[in-house]
């Protein structure tokens, strides 16, 4: 499964908390990275749950980078782009819940 550390963090945000991570990764003033948008979908379709099965690296990548080989190296870039992104909203917010700044921290180390 992509980022397991990452969904980890993504299954402590509460829908609110979820709608403006896409929120932040659709503004241009953050990224508006196509791909991170596209991300975004696909684990909003997954949201809260995350099948493992469904989240697969290559069924992710198939997904993200159809008709091209499967190239982990590329997916980690995106994931942790995509990381980075989501521990700067959490850090950002007042209004998510008390502590999960340090859970996700200390999960992206």
């Amino acid at each position: 499964m992509i980022g397991q550390k990452l969904i980890k963090i993504l299954q402590t945000l509460d829908p609110t908390a979820f709608r403006r991570l896409g929120d932040a990764i659709a503004s241009p003033y953050f990224t508006g990275s196509p791909l991170l948008l596209q991300l975004y979908a696909l684990l909003k379709k997954e949201y809260p749950d995350f099948d493992p099965a469904r989240l697969s690296k290559e069924k992710v990548f198939q997904k993200l980078y159809p008709g091209k080989p499967f190239n982990d190296g590329a997916l980690r870039v995106l994931v942790r782009e995509f990381s980075s992104l989501e521990a700067g909203g959490i850090y950002r917010s007042g209004s998510f819940v008390e502590g999960v700044v340090e859970i996700g921290l200390e999960l992206l180390v």
